[in-house]
């Protein structure tokens, strides 16, 4: 009697853990930022543009919200220079590699450097 009533208590427990709802995952970086109308042109070029490769890693990519990535990216130089470096691209130590403008040629230099200075905002 004892172990049937064990199996019903833990089949019980079992079938209340499965019908809680999820737990959403927590929202990504970039959408936790806290943006001021400059900063949210920039999130919008990011989500647009530099998203398929800064929110993974992809190609060596910085990801965003990698706070220990950027900050050794970012120690000693300006942020102009980052900014020039998406403008022009690059061509990464591990043989990844960032075209101009993050591929959108369509992007102005305006919208590059939102995207940089919003990047380095989600990433702080």
């Amino acid at each position: 009697m004892r172990a049937a009533a064990s199996v019903l208590v833990t089949m019980a427990t079992a079938v209340l853990a499965c019908s809680r709802e999820p737990e959403a995952p927590p929202a990504p970086v970039w959408e936790r930022v806290q943006a001021d109308a400059t900063l949210e042109e920039g999130r919008k070029v990011f989500v647009g543009t530099c998203r398929r490769c800064h929110a993974y890693g992809l190609e060596g990519a910085p990801r965003v919200g990698d706070a220990e990535v950027w900050r050794a990216r970012v120690a000693g130089r300006p942020e102009e220079a980052l900014i020039q470096s998406a403008l022009t691209g690059v061509e990464g130590k591990a043989g990844g590699e960032m075209p101009a403008r993050g591929g959108n040629e369509k992007l102005s230099d305006r919208e590059v450097a939102l995207a940089v200075r919003f990047m380095l905002a989600a990433s702080r």
